[in-house]
């Protein structure tokens, strides 16, 4: 059957526009315009019907806006308008009313917060006539953006309580029950549909509104009627329901008892959420026609919503047509993108719808989901708890619910849990659920699910049985429930011992195909689920009955078994399906069990096998029967414990508990199944039903023995579940005797010779003894890092007498043995060269040497014996640099050539017996006198005057010093000579380096100049030149005397010198010339010479003085000219 909510109602819209003169004819014109048309389509808000194809423009929901800074505080529960226009802002007392702060809020711009009290705030102003929805009468009209914030009591649930009438109303009612309050909805948002703004409610209860208006006047919402729609912008705005209660609102001639949600714009997102909220008892009647909707929430057309963690409970929709008791949801306008509708982790229970979807009516894309509850809702015709008929959306929206139960409701016709009603061709009508359970509703037909037409997925689902068909109604077989999940039931041991006990087990995580993997971590619908064990036959069940599944989805009760063999079984019921498992009850032979310690006889602390065999004697010609739940214990005796490691075996299945260092062991759970059959075949093969063993199992392990003396073991009877307890196992017996004394290795080594240069190599000799006369030492072993700094030499030189695998790599820092014996009293030895790579005292210690020996019981036991050490001193080679000061000379000057000799600071001993030869380049020679100085504490320092040859021998550095020798040489050769020793050495350091220095053999080359510091005048007195003589920075040193002359300008009356004088020089005015002997260094320059004149009043305008040197070994003369200028007198 087809059904459609396409009411062919006309809706008059009636105008009733108030323009003020100044407004204008054109804006009252947008203002008509702006009003919902009267059509004929999909059912709207109480406002009128949306045209069908009539598409508002496209918006997204605006961002939040923000919230001013200073909250309003109601302080009055009085239902007033306060005389002052600003009584909340300025805080008048008593004149802040609910009312009042949402007057303030609509006209200040953004969003408000009013903060509402803990209290009961009775509307009380009553609508004078047409309502203006400006909050001064009758509802309360928000028209601004707004946060309201009520109180909350200790437990968390709202305690600001916002009522019309006083009383809960009547669906036939026309006033309210005490005649107090007033007949109208609570709360109404955006009534003129002209702005877009956000709206918050939080921590209210809305409750006992009468809403009498009509269906095309404002007769919609009980509680709360919103609308997110704006005629002046495409944008639309958002309601946001937190931690509020609304309850027993009534609307008599429109749809919503509680809630009226409506948006006629095209944004996109989420529209409507609600939190942490309860709606209940509330009523949509609408007698004419009779087609309320939404007893608790009715979602208009394109108005999206998200619900979580709510209940929508005990509404209802009275009328002969009226549907979605709980939630009614309306088709998006055709062409529109499908609205999102989601509700999470919520409740829907014990609504009553007279037609259709007791708890859900929706024409819309809807997502059920994260535990959400529909139950014990009731339908008049079909979809007791969903009722789905999905109308103008994409052909990928569908209604989807996962992990959702759905119980306890009711239809009169058709889909007691839910009901898929025929859609249009472009949306393919589907719905799709899984991993859900469905079960206990009733309907006519399809007790959980009804099917008219369109494509249901609903595999993965528990159906409240193991045969889903018999409540589902699918006359076009356009549902598919398989796989679907089922209730097994098992019992193990099965067969079962008599008196014994065998464990039941629900288990409803597999589907009926047996697979799990797709119900894995998907089961939550299923968890806490009441299961039942009973009608045990042959025995009891242990546990109180109902159980709980568990996250698992498994339950498990104990099956008592009585003392009658047979067959007996036990029922499992969960929902509508019982399960009965059949019990094999058997009467058997208990287990036998043995011991033996392997070797029986052990020193003490030494370690054997202890093994355990367990027979099954349940075997042809016996009946066969598979032992399980196979137990014993076994007490070791004192002075043996479980040995670490302690190599455990066991093929008896179960679990073996052996820690290591206890003194008991035991099995629990073990299984052994019976021998293979002796008897002759018919035909074929024998088939293993693969128990863990057959006919007998076995466990072996270590253990240690800790004191001396005999042990006797005996353990615990072997039990199993089909048939109790057996005999003790037999004693095994173990002696434990004194472990003999064996000394262990000792080991010695020393260095051949105690003292090396770097880089020089010497021997390293291990002695390895056994001090045991009678007991052989086997796999002796040692190990010996060497020090930083020696290595073994190449080649090793290597050479042994012990036995073991030595193989020194020569450059390796190891010495290592493996694997040598030796018998009582026998030593033996190893050599291996090792080489120095650094200086300094190189301490040696080897690892602690390793022996095994036979402790008399075929017992190999360790022996660790001590280290040893040993040293060598490393001497580092002395180092040599040397200078000749100074590095300049003149041809037969003479240099000190120095030599410093150092003893490296690492070296631990002093340097002996240095020395070092210097062969001087040809021309170069040893000075007369050679000033010989220094002979290294003792040594020879030999250097003849005249001779290329300067040596040390003998010579001693002490501990990180060291020593300086110097001796003169000259040259009468000019040249550049580089001086490079022979390398020095130690008699026990070795030979170190060589030493380079150069010495330059060259004549002065003089430099003279001669300036004024300004011009002379006519009869001046005192005038002066500045001579300075200076030695080129790349020549040698003066020799000998130096001269410097000055020729006065040769012109007629000529300057008149007065004085010539210098610091060091030797002058002489009558001549004009100075001298001295004092040797002048390259670079260096002389003190200046002062020449003072007199200026004749006649004397030429310009003239030249000239200066001189010469001497100090320069064979040239140098000559400095400096004109000078002759001004006029000074007066």
């Amino acid at each position: 059957m087809t059904k459609s909510f396409a009411f062919s109602v006309t809706r008059v819209v009636v105008c009733c526009t108030l323009v003020v003169a100044l407004i204008g004819a054109a804006f009252a014109a947008r203002m008509i315009q702006q009003q919902r048309p009267p059509v004929t389509g999909v059912a709207d808000s109480d406002s009128g019907l949306r045209t069908q194809g009539q598409n508002p423009p496209t918006a997204t929901v605006p961002g939040k806006k923000p919230p001013t800074v200073t909250p309003l505080t109601v302080n009055t529960t009085i239902d007033l308008v306060a005389a002052d226009p600003n009584a909340c802002q300025n805080t008048v007392a008593g004149q802040c009313s609910l009312r009042q702060a949402i007057i303030e809020a609509n006209a200040s711009a953004g969003v408000d917060t009013i903060m509402v009290p803990a209290g009961t705030y009775q509307l009380t102003l009553a609508d004078g006539g047409a309502d203006s929805h400006d909050a001064t009468q009758g509802e309360l009209s928000i028209t601004d953006g707004v946060n309201i914030i009520g109180d909350v009591d200790g437990g968390g649930n709202p305690a600001t309580i916002i009522q019309a009438c006083d009383a809960t109303p009547s669906p036939t009612a026309t006033v309210c029950p005490d005649a107090n309050g007033i007949a109208d909805k609570i709360f109404s948002i955006n009534p003129n549909r002209d702005k877009a703004f956000d709206t918050n409610l939080t921590n209210l209860e809305i409750r006992f509104g009468l809403n009498l208006g009509s269906f095309t006047g404002d007769g919609s919402g009980g509680g709360i009627e919103w609308d997110g729609s704006s005629t002046l912008s495409a944008a639309a705005g958002t309601l946001t329901i937190t931690n509020c209660n609304i309850h027993d609102n009534v609307v008599t001639g429109g749809w919503g008892g509680g809630l009226a949600l409506h948006n006629s714009s095209a944004a996109g997102g989420t529209l409507v959420t609600i939190t942490n909220s309860t709606i209940h008892n509330n009523v949509s009647h609408r007698a004419s026609p009779d087609s309320g909707l939404g007893g608790g929430i009715f979602l208009d057309s394109d108005t999206s919503m998200i619900m979580s963690n709510s209940k929508v409970l005990n509404n209802s929709v009275l009328d002969a047509s009226s549907s979605g008791a709980g939630i009614a949801i309306q088709a998006p306008a055709a062409g529109q993108p499908a609205p999102n509708y989601q509700i999470h982790g919520s409740t829907i229970s014990g609504n009553n719808a007279t037609l259709d979807g007791g708890g859900i009516f929706t024409n819309a894309n809807l997502n059920i989901d994260q535990g959400t509850i529909i139950s014990n809702n009731t339908a008049g015709r079909n979809g007791g708890g969903l009722w789905s008929n999905v109308l103008n959306l994409p052909a990928a929206q569908q209604v989807t619910l996962s992990k959702v139960t759905i119980t306890g409701n009711t239809a009169t016709g058709d889909g007691g849990g839910i009901h898929v009603d025929s859609g249009d061709a472009a949306s393919g009508n589907n719905l799709t659920i899984s991993f859900s359970r469905l079960a206990n509703n009733s309907g006519a037909t399809g007790g959980n699910l009804g099917n008219v037409a369109g494509a249901v997925m609903a595999t993965n689902n528990w159906w409240g049985s193991n045969a889903p068909a018999g409540g589902i109604n699918d006359p076009t077989s356009a549902v598919t429930f398989d796989p679907f999940i089922v209730l097994t039931h098992t019992a193990s041991p099965n067969p079962a011992g008599v008196n014994r006990t065998s464990t039941l087990t629900a288990d409803m995580s597999a589907d009926n195909h047996g697979n799990n993997a797709a119900l894995s971590g998907n089961l939550d619908v299923l968890s806490g689920l009441p299961v039942t064990f009973n009608n045990a036959v042959l025995g009891t069940i242990a546990e109180t009955q109902p159980e709980a599944l568990n996250s698992s989805a498994q339950a498990i009760a104990t099956f008592n078994a009585g003392p009658s063999a047979g067959t007996g079984s036990a029922d499992v019921t969960v929902d509508q399906q019982t399960v009965t498992v059949p019990i094999t009850l058997v009467v058997a032979i208990p287990p036998a069990i043995s011991k033996l310690f392997l070797p029986d006889t052990v020193t003490v602390n030494g370690t054997v096998l202890l093994s355990f065999a367990i027979i099954n004697p349940n075997s042809d010609p016996n009946p066969n029967v598979t032992l399980t739940g196979l137990q014993f214990t076994d007490s070791l005796p004192a002075g043996v414990v479980v040995a670490s490691p302690n190599q455990l075996s066991n093929n008896c299945g179960g679990t073996v508990t052996a820690d290591p260092g206890a003194s008991s062991i035991s099995l629990s759970g073990g299984s052994i199944g019976p021998a293979v059959q002796l008897r002759p075949q018919l035909k074929g093969a024998v088939r293993r039903l693969d128990p863990v063993a057959s006919g007998a199992c076995f466990i072996s392990l270590v253990v240690q023995a800790t004191t001396i003396g005999v042990k006797n073991n005996t353990s615990s009877p072997a039990s199993a579940n089909e048939s109790g307890p057996g005999a003790p196992s037999n004693t095994a017996t173990l002696t434990v005797i004194p472990a003999p004394v064996v000394v262990p290795p000792t080991i010695s080594k020393a260095f051949g010779d105690p003292l090396i240069p770097v880089n020089g190599s010497t021997s390293l000799t291990f002695n390895l003894a056994n001090p045991n006369s009678t007991t052989i030492l086997i796999n002796l072993s040692l190990n010996d890092p060497l020090p930083a700094g020696l290595v073994v030499a190449s080649p090793s030189g290597f050479t042994s007498t012990c036995d073991g695998i030595i193989n020194p790599v020569p450059g390796s820092s190891t010495i290592a043995m493996t694997g040598a014996s030796l018998s009582g009293s026998a030593s033996c030895s190893l050599s291996v060269n090792v080489t120095a790579t650094s200086g300094g005292t190189k301490i040696n210690t080897t690892n602690p040497v390793t022996a095994m020996f036979d402790d008399g019981t075929g017992h190999i036991q360790p022996s660790t014996g001590g280290s040893a050490s040993a040293s060598v001193q490393v001497v580092l080679p002395p180092s040599i640099s040397k200078a000749f000061s100074p590095a300049t000379i003149a041809p037969a000057g003479v240099s000190t050539l120095s030599f410093a000799i150092t003893n490296p600071a690492t070296n631990p001993v002093p340097e002996i017996g240095v020395a070092f030869s210097d062969s001087l380049p040809a021309n170069l020679i040893v000075a007369t006198p050679n000033g010989a100085t220094g002979n290294c504490d003792g040594g020879t320092l030999t250097a003849t005057a005249g001779s290329n040859s300067i040596s040390l021998t003998g010579g001693t550095i002490p501990v990180g010093s060291f020593c300086v020798v110097s001796v003169n040489v000259t040259s009468a050769v000019t040249g550049t000579y580089t001086n490079t020793s022979g390398p020095v050495s130690s008699t026990n350091g070795g030979t170190g380096n060589t030493a380079s220095a150069v010495l330059t053999v060259n004549r002065a080359n003089l430099i003279i100049t001669k300036t004024h510091a300004e011009d002379f005048h006519r009869r001046e007195i005192g005038a002066t030149y500045t001579i300075t003589v200076s030695d080129d920075p790349g020549a040698g040193p003066t020799v000998g005397p130096v001269f410097v002359s000055d020729i006065l300008p040769i012109v007629n009356h000529t300057l008149e010198p007065t004085a010539i004088a210098g610091p060091g020089w030797t002058c002489f005015l009558g001549i004009l010339t100075c001298t001295r002997s004092d040797a002048l260094a390259p670079g260096g320059s002389y003190p200046p010479i002062t020449l003072t004149v007199n200026v004749p009043q006649n004397i030429t305008a310009n003239v030249v003085n000239t200066a001189i040197v010469l001497g100090g070994g320069d064979p040239d003369i140098h000559v400095a000219f400096d004109p000078t200028h002759i001004g006029p007198p000074v007066h």
